[in-house]
């Protein structure tokens, strides 16, 4: 059965974890849900433009992070092209071969699945910082 995805990121969350559309729903959603409910004890205590600065860090971060994790699985790809050659390697040594390739695969799945977590940490402090800011002017 073909499963749909709906929604503007339907694509990114099924390119990131295929089977874990879920996941990458939870690294999007429980930082920003934790900024948002933890900003009034802490809100007053930093300044706006601190807040500006800490989003416009955590979005470079997010995109770093993103584009690493990314190489990590576009190197993987393109490597699994050479499975079917024989080399004369040894059932062993092609067997340490595939645990570093999943290590580097679950590397490069942590770094995206962190660089969402980082997007969402973004977006909510500046939607909160800007509508905060936002009620000190006047309307007229």
């Amino acid at each position: 059965t073909q499963q749909r995805t709906l929604g503007p990121n339907a694509n990114t969350r099924q390119h990131i974890s295929s089977g874990g559309v879920a996941l990458v729903f939870l690294a999007n959603q429980a930082p920003g849900l934790l900024t948002k409910l933890t900003a009034p004890c802490w809100f007053h205590k930093v300044s706006y433009r601190t807040r500006m600065k800490m989003a416009s860090l955590a979005m470079g971060v997010a995109c770093f992070l993103v584009g690493c994790g990314g190489l990590f699985n576009d190197e993987m790809s393109s490597t699994d092209g050479d499975d079917g050659e024989d080399n004369g390697e040894d059932n062993n040594d092609q067997s340490d071969d595939n645990n570093t390739t999943h290590a580097r695969e679950q590397l490069g799945l942590m770094l995206e699945l962190l660089g969402v977590s980082f997007t969402s940490f973004q977006c909510s402090l500046g939607e909160a910082s800007l509508l905060a800011l936002a009620g000190k002017f006047d309307s007229s």
